[in-house]
């Protein structure tokens, strides 16, 4: 267990994102929440972040004064002498611009500007621009689109909400076909698969998928806590992992991969292990 130098807030996570390098920690840290009024989505909030760096010493710095939001997936990782983040430019949802930053010369470079999300992933940076998905090299050249022919929420940052990033790839829902279609791109193989077609009962929510199983990890409510486990395809329970208590010590989840069947969650700021 891994305990945080900051505790749990009832609205945010001081500390939201870290990464090791080496033997030093990049974090972001939460500095105040933002919302999005109106839309055709009724609006949201994002938390704007800081990014600092703990030495193997124990010396605390802010990286750079540009700001981060808790509404993209990776607001920032570190790979190969580089930060690539998603900066915050007039909004704390949307429209952000993705930055190149050299930790030895302290150079910036705008790779990309108006994306809309931001997945930063081995050789590709993923990121959806006007609701649709798209992906491209380190230096944001080979822009290639992703096509998920799916119907989405329009209208602002909805549309970019339907698409949910794992650590294995990345999870639509098909709106033209009913809330319980579901569409999964696999970052390794680059393939879209179909997941959990409509059937009656609780639908599971997916949260990451093992394609060479053919099972996915996700939680279902059972009118009191979710149920986290594995589920077939078809949305079939096959193995219960444990339940969650949302509002119980914190609770959050962190990290999950179904490939390699390990779990982390935050509970009463401490960073736990779970393993399947």
């Amino acid at each position: 267990m891994v305990k945080f130098g900051d505790t749990w807030s009832a609205t945010t996570l001081p500390i939201q994102h870290v990464q090791a390098v080496g033997k030093e920690l990049y974090f972001t840290k939460f500095l105040f929440s933002a919302s999005y009024a109106g839309g055709g989505c009724g609006g949201g909030t994002a938390d704007i972040l800081e990014l600092y760096k703990r030495s193997q010493t124990g010396k605390v710095t802010k990286v750079m004064t540009d700001k981060l939001s808790s509404f993209t997936k990776n607001p920032f990782a570190v790979n190969g002498g580089y930060i690539y983040y998603a900066k915050v430019q007039n909004q704390a949802i949307g429209n952000y611009a993705v930055i190149k930053y050299s930790l030895k010369t302290k150079k910036k470079t705008t790779i990309y500007k108006g994306a809309d999300n931001f997945w930063f992933k081995g050789k590709y940076i993923y990121f959806v621009k006007k609701d649709k998905l798209y992906r491209m090299d380190l230096n944001g050249k080979g822009v290639k689109s992703i096509p998920l022919k799916v119907k989405l929420f329009t209208g602002g940052y909805c549309g970019d909400g339907n698409y949910y990033a794992s650590n294995n790839g990345i999870i639509v829902t098909d709106w033209n076909a009913g809330a319980n279609v579901n569409y999964y791109y696999d970052f390794s193989k680059n393939t879209i698969t179909k997941l959990a077609p409509k059937f009656s009962g609780d639908v599971p929510a997916i949260l990451d998928v093992d394609l060479n199983k053919k099972r996915f990890l996700g939680t279902a409510w059972d009118g009191s806590n979710d149920t986290l486990g594995l589920y077939d395809f078809k949305g079939k329970l096959l193995k219960k992992i444990m339940k969650i208590d949302y509002w119980k010590d914190g609770f959050k989840l962190y990290s999950m991969d179904a490939k390699k069947g390990e779990l982390l969650y935050i509970q009463d700021s401490k960073l736990k292990q779970i393993k399947f």
